[in-house]
């Protein structure tokens, strides 16, 4: 059993921090984007621009593109309210809790905006962190598991690996 588990982190992406990627297992992508998407750290997001640069290059390492890490400002503005109304396109914002979902329901929540005559093909994305939830800059899983939704993938129900429900 031991060799099992041991030959099965072998063949994984071990990045660490106990994070376990097996996305040589993992079912065709969800969707793609239509450009190299960058990342906004939206003023009110629980983490830091050093752990979500973490979060990014453990998907860099796995082969995905991420574009450049910007913090918001006057120019480059996230999405106001709890929808989508006015998302950035080729961007996936990071922040805190603006009344998407119920705060008591979920973690953390992607949203997805989609091509309309193509829905395999994404514009932007939102990630909104619960405040119902006591997130710290340590939580780094939560985070590299919500950039996995966000860069195309679905949960795998590999029993160790990052994407797992």
């Amino acid at each position: 059993m031991f060799v099992l588990f041991f030959m099965s982190l072998l063949f994984a992406g071990n990045h660490g921090n106990g994070i376990i990627i097996r996305k040589d297992l993992y079912p065709k992508i969800s969707h793609q984007w239509n450009v190299i998407p960058k990342i906004i750290i939206c003023n009110d997001s629980p983490f830091n621009y050093v752990t979500i640069q973490k979060a990014a290059n453990i998907w860099r390492e796995e082969g995905l593109q991420i574009g450049n890490i910007i913090h918001e400002s006057d120019s480059n503005k996230c999405d106001e309210g709890g929808g989508a109304i006015n998302y950035k396109r080729g961007y996936i914002q990071i922040r805190g809790y603006r009344g998407s979902f119920s705060k008591y329901e979920y973690l953390a929540y992607t949203m997805y905006f989609y091509d309309k005559k193509n829905k395999n093909i994404t514009y932007g994305k939102i990630i909104e962190f619960s405040s119902g939830y006591d997130i710290s800059n340590k939580d780094l899983k939560l985070l590299v598991h919500e950039l996995g939704h966000a860069l195309g993938y679905s949960h795998y129900d590999e029993k160790y690996d990052l994407m797992n429900r």
